[in-house]
């Protein structure tokens, strides 16, 4: 944590703040690019979508508790823990949709199309790597993964 507020903070330079190191909205947004960027790298799935820089403004908003504009360590620390827990939670949810949820699907609905006589032949063509398509692209437009 220390790290990526040292690494991203600047000297606040307004009049009585003695000097502080603070983050500003445009800091604080490249710094949850490069999250969304190394958690992209290592999660399965599809791609995680960072947010935009109004709902990181927004974020912001909600953690700078003396209302300056710029988080200071303090501030970046409760940030970045409630931020941390979203992304967690996403990347998790994403990965369970694409490691569990997607392959059995593809094995029930491969299963109960050999139920039947008439779809017994067509269960056998589709491929399953083409369900496991279909079913991920319905999770992802259904905003589960």
């Amino acid at each position: 944590m220390d790290k990526a507020f040292y690494e991203f903070a600047e000297l606040d330079r307004t009049p009585g703040h003695d000097g502080r190191q603070v983050i500003n909205a445009a800091e604080l947004y490249a710094c949850v690019l490069l999250a969304y960027n190394y958690v992209n790298k290592f999660s399965p799935g599809s791609h995680l979508d960072p947010p935009k820089k109004t709902e990181v403004f927004r974020m912001m908003q909600k953690f700078d508790l003396n209302s300056d504009g710029f988080l200071d360590r303090e501030e970046f620390e409760k940030f970045l823990e409630n931020f941390s827990k979203n992304l967690t939670r996403r990347a998790v949810v994403n990965a369970a949709v694409v490691c569990a949820a997607v392959p059995t699907l593809v094995f029930l609905t491969k299963a109960s199309l050999k139920e039947f006589e008439q779809t017994h032949k067509i269960g056998k063509k589709i491929p399953s790597s083409l369900l496991a398509c279909v079913f991920t692209t319905v999770f992802r437009i259904a905003g589960l993964c």
